[in-house]
Protein backbone atom coordinates (compact mmCIF):
# COMPACT_ATOMS: atom_id res chain seq x y z
CA UNK A 1 0.00 0.00 0.00
CA UNK A 2 3.21 2.50 0.75
CA UNK A 3 3.98 1.70 -3.34
CA UNK A 4 0.54 2.81 -4.22
CA UNK A 5 0.78 5.56 -2.27
CA UNK A 6 3.76 6.83 -3.28
CA UNK A 7 2.64 6.44 -6.89
CA UNK A 8 -0.51 8.47 -6.56
CA UNK A 9 1.55 11.12 -4.01
CA UNK A 10 3.55 11.49 -7.32
CA UNK A 11 0.98 11.87 -9.72
CA UNK A 12 -1.40 14.50 -7.40
CA UNK A 13 1.71 16.26 -7.25
CA UNK A 14 2.70 15.68 -11.11
CA UNK A 15 6.20 14.50 -9.53
CA UNK A 16 8.53 13.19 -12.38
CA UNK A 17 10.97 10.80 -10.78
CA UNK A 18 14.53 12.22 -11.12
CA UNK A 19 16.40 8.30 -12.24
CA UNK A 20 14.43 4.83 -13.24
CA UNK A 21 16.41 3.68 -10.15
CA UNK A 22 14.01 5.94 -8.09
CA UNK A 23 11.03 5.12 -10.58
CA UNK A 24 11.61 1.22 -9.92
CA UNK A 25 12.09 1.21 -6.16
CA UNK A 26 8.51 2.20 -5.79
CA UNK A 27 7.04 0.72 -9.07
CA UNK A 28 8.47 -2.50 -9.03
CA UNK A 29 6.79 -3.09 -5.09
CA UNK A 30 3.30 -2.05 -6.30
CA UNK A 31 3.67 -4.43 -9.75
CA UNK A 32 2.35 -7.15 -7.56
CA UNK A 33 4.71 -9.60 -8.82
CA UNK A 34 6.37 -10.55 -5.29
CA UNK A 35 2.56 -11.21 -4.44
CA UNK A 36 2.09 -13.16 -7.80
CA UNK A 37 5.39 -15.35 -6.80
CA UNK A 38 4.13 -15.72 -3.23
CA UNK A 39 1.06 -17.46 -4.94
CA UNK A 40 2.80 -19.27 -7.17
CA UNK A 41 4.20 -21.49 -4.39
CA UNK A 42 0.58 -22.26 -3.40
CA UNK A 43 -0.04 -24.51 -6.56
CA UNK A 44 3.15 -26.60 -5.28
CA UNK A 45 1.71 -28.47 -2.62
CA UNK A 46 3.78 -30.00 0.09
CA UNK A 47 7.08 -28.84 -2.16
CA UNK A 48 6.45 -24.97 -0.80
CA UNK A 49 7.51 -24.97 2.92
CA UNK A 50 7.17 -21.98 5.07
CA UNK A 51 10.69 -21.34 4.53
CA UNK A 52 9.57 -20.85 0.44
CA UNK A 53 7.33 -18.23 1.45
CA UNK A 54 9.94 -16.65 4.11
CA UNK A 55 12.38 -16.58 1.12
CA UNK A 56 9.67 -14.95 -1.54
CA UNK A 57 8.94 -12.32 1.43
CA UNK A 58 12.47 -10.95 1.49
CA UNK A 59 12.54 -9.92 -1.97
CA UNK A 60 15.56 -11.51 -3.10
CA UNK A 61 17.24 -10.60 -6.12
CA UNK A 62 15.79 -13.07 -8.50
CA UNK A 63 12.77 -11.82 -7.14
CA UNK A 64 13.20 -8.12 -7.48
CA UNK A 65 14.39 -8.91 -11.27
CA UNK A 66 11.15 -10.12 -12.19
CA UNK A 67 9.35 -7.50 -10.58
CA UNK A 68 11.25 -4.87 -12.37
CA UNK A 69 11.14 -7.04 -15.66
CA UNK A 70 7.78 -7.02 -15.26
CA UNK A 71 7.11 -3.63 -14.15
CA UNK A 72 9.16 -2.29 -16.95
CA UNK A 73 7.57 -4.53 -20.09
CA UNK A 74 4.13 -3.37 -18.27
CA UNK A 75 5.24 0.63 -18.53
CA UNK A 76 6.23 -0.20 -22.40
CA UNK A 77 3.50 -1.94 -23.30
CA UNK A 78 0.66 1.32 -21.73
CA UNK A 79 2.82 3.84 -23.84
CA UNK A 80 2.35 1.85 -27.21
CA UNK A 81 -1.42 1.90 -26.29
CA UNK A 82 -1.40 5.73 -26.72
Amino acid sequence: MRAYNMEVKWCDERYVPGTVDEHLQVSAISSSSQLLSCASFLGMGEIATTKSFEWVCSMPKMVRALCVILRLSDDLSESYEV
